[in-house]
């Protein structure tokens, strides 16, 4: 069973408990998140920009999600790798990108235009160098089999 961009919207003891009823013995549980790759000055920006308007919105980020998983007698060990890779990107694609965040994209209007106008000066000031048109990720990706 895969979970990609998701899992966190639904990390619950009682989600797992169904996933793995769902699973054949020894079958594996994969959860997969694309993460925009803090090390680059147009990401760092963009996180400063936009994570104030997360609230208490679910994330993939820290060990909330884990909960659900870790203890109990339905999976295994969690095991974590780490790929990263870099995609073309352009203004709009960055807008679109951005935009699109669930915590962003139910903001009002007058938010989401200021944050547009902000993505362009970011993307003006910091998307520089020879790899300026792409932007770097890295995707995590956590498997756990099924306890027999």
């Amino acid at each position: 069973m895969l979970a990609a961009q998701a899992f966190h919207w639904f990390a619950t003891r009682e989600a797992v408990r169904e996933i793995r009823r769902l699973l054949h013995p020894h079958g594996w549980l994969v959860l997969l998140w694309n993460r925009r790759d803090q090390s680059h000055p147009v990401w760092r920006a963009v996180t400063g920009l936009i994570e104030p308007l997360r609230g208490d919105e679910p994330t993939h980020e820290g060990d909330r999600w884990r909960f659900a998983i870790s203890g109990g007698d339905r999976f295994g060990t969690l095991t974590h790798r780490r790929f990263a890779h870099a995609v073309p990107a352009t203004l709009g694609s960055l807008e679109d990108r951005v935009l699109s965040i669930s915590y962003v994209a139910c903001q009002p209007p007058e938010v989401r235009r200021r944050i547009r106008t902000e993505l362009a000066r970011i993307w003006n000031e910091r998307a520089r160098g020879p790899e300026a048109d792409r932007l770097p990720y890295h995707t995590d990706v956590y498997l756990a089999r099924a306890v027999a």
